[in-house]
């Protein structure tokens, strides 16, 4: 109980999305930028934007496949059902922004820095987190198949009606991060729930997963 009441849940800041001017899909692709636009339908596949910044914008609709953001920010943004096949930004920055309502395939965000993401209503098959320093993040009522966290800071984090069938946390650090009320599958290995909060019924419906990654005989 006294884990429970240290528990700092995440500070997260909606991004701020006001006075926005309608843009097409151009904008989007050309490389400049996006700041103070709300773009609709936009098929953003087969593209590459390196180091991009988004200020303060909104992309609805959006449509993305084979689809590379190295290095790219995004500031007050939020991305509304985003169809994401297969998206890659590696070392890209994410600050007071969500994704609502999403599909999204396999997401490679490896090596990032995460400072307030909401990730809500969204189906997600591969979220690749590995090496990625994280502050502040919610991720409630989504399907994951996979969540990897491998090399992850992570700190004051929630997963509240999520279903992750695989957690990987190899060289993960976590702190404050909240598990109660996700359905938890695979875990890989299980050392690595340290600093992680569970409830008592999770704690049952994962011990034969604890006991095997623990070798652990029950008899």
């Amino acid at each position: 109980m006294s884990i429970t009441r240290k528990l700092q849940a995440p500070k997260i800041t909606p991004p701020t999305l006001t006075g926005l001017t309608a843009a097409d899909a151009d904008v989007a692709r050309s490389g400049e930028g996006v700041d103070g636009l709300s773009i609709s339908n936009a098929d953003l596949s087969d593209l590459r934007l390196d180091s991009v910044t988004w200020v303060e914008s909104e992309l609805t609709g959006a449509t993305m496949r084979n689809t590379r953001l190295p290095g790219c920010r995004f500031l007050d943004v939020r991305l509304d059902r985003l169809d994401a096949l297969d998206l890659v930004a590696p070392g890209a920055k994410w600050r007071d922004s969500e994704i609502v309502s999403s599909r999204l395939g396999a997401v490679g965000l490896y090596d990032a820095t995460i400072d307030s993401l909401r990730i809500t209503g969204s189906k997600i098959g591969f979220l690749n987190l590995r090496n990625c320093v994280i502050s502040d993040l919610v991720v409630e009522d989504c399907p994951i198949e996979e969540l990897d966290l491998s090399d992850a800071t992570l700190t004051r984090a929630s997963f509240s009606g999520c279903t992750i069938d695989t957690l990987t946390l190899r060289n993960a650090t976590l702190k404050d991060v909240d598990l109660r009320g996700a359905r938890l599958g695979a875990i890989a290995p299980v050392v690595g729930l340290r600093g992680a909060v569970i409830d008592h019924h999770q704690l049952i419906d994962i011990a034969p997963v604890l006991a095997d990654g623990l070798g652990l005989v029950v008899e």
